[in-house]
């Protein structure tokens, strides 16, 4: 009964875009994920129909930020960091879906030009780190995001119901951050892009979680304060309840 319903609103939805002669049309739910202090994570169901034959690869990338990595090493025989690495740029959530492997694009220049694929994404670092080295960090970042699950480890397969209408869900961890996620849809054949198309998905935090997400970077001294008051208050409150109990 889901598929049929799924199958009903997609024709319904798509058939006055398919009749313009559109190579490919899409659509994302949710649009808005709001996070409180329940969320547990969740998952994107992004659908769509196409009107070409071709290789259909989906890009959803998260806001950039900047990460600083810090390389330990030994001084005085003590552990400690010894070198910060400043990458500018960094996909905070990173995740590719496509039909076949990305090989079967069969150009791997316009992969790298847009950055799909984790080999091929792009980002601003420090100009004192050598170009050898850049895959080592690149490695190393990857494999960070790997392990926080917001990186996938293998690509989502993209399923279809005939020629011409297909889906697939997206993982959305419960670490993910704020901001605009881009889904990017591309359509593929004989090594050329031939359609492209993007669609935003908003995530916000909200209740509890919101203010003290924005506490912390709008007002950092007060919060800092308030933690500081919230620890010495729990402690009194537990050396009271230990001070209390009777002598064995």
């Amino acid at each position: 009964m889901r598929l049929l319903l799924y199958i009903f609103l997609l024709i319904s939805s798509f058939a006055p875009q398919l009749s313009s002669a559109r190579s490919i049309v899409a659509d994302v739910n949710p649009r808005k994920i709001d996070i409180d202090e329940n969320f547990k994570g969740t998952s994107l169901l992004i659908y769509g129909a196409r009107n070409d034959a071709g290789n259909i690869v989906m890009v959803i990338r998260g806001p950039r930020e900047k990460e600083i990595l810090r390389k330990k090493g030994k001084v005085l025989g003590i552990w400690t960091n010894v070198k910060n690495v400043s990458l500018e740029g960094l996909y905070t959530y990173y995740a590719v879906a496509s039909m076949r492997p990305l090989t079967a694009v069969q150009n791997d220049n316009l992969l790298k030009q847009l950055q799909i694929g984790e080999d091929n994404i792009d980002f601003s670092r420090e100009p004192d780190i050598k170009p050898t080295s850049l895959d080592k960090v690149k490695n190393s970042v990857i494999e960070m995001m790997q392990r926080k699950h917001l990186y996938s480890r293998e690509n989502y397969d993209i399923s279809f119901w005939g020629e011409t209408l297909f889906r697939t869900y997206i993982n959305f961890p419960k670490n993910i951050t704020n901001g605009i996620y881009n889904i990017d849809i591309y359509l593929f054949n004989d090594g050329l892009l031939r359609t492209y198309q993007t669609m935003p998905v908003i995530v916000e935090k909200v209740g509890l979680e919101s203010f003290i997400t924005e506490m912390a970077h709008k007002r950092p001294l007060l919060y800092g304060l308030i933690c500081v008051m919230l620890a010495l208050g729990i402690g009194l409150i537990v050396g009271s309840i230990f001070s209390r109990r009777p002598a064995r």
